[in-house]
């Protein structure tokens, strides 16, 4: 995730604003595993995802212009 403050400071220097949104279909991959997981069906799979947007919005939560969508084009 670190790789991703570089964008955004370059976003936000030029004046934009950032949406950060996963598009993973309502799917997580387990890299320890090698399954991919449903995300509001598989728990592990939610806690996973959950686990990801808190380690997102602990990162950015003092960036100005940065929103976040929670999902984008979940398959169901």
């Amino acid at each position: 995730m670190g790789y991703m403050i570089p964008v955004v400071d370059y976003c936000l220097s030029k004046g934009m604003r950032v949406i950060i949104d996963p598009h993973n279909y309502g799917f997580i991959y387990d890299n320890r595993t090698g399954e991919k997981r449903e995300i509001g069906v598989d728990q592990e799979g939610t806690n996973m995802f959950v686990d990801f947007w808190s380690r997102m919005a602990t990162m950015f939560k003092d960036f100005p212009n940065v929103v976040f969508g929670l999902m984008n084009e979940p398959y169901k």
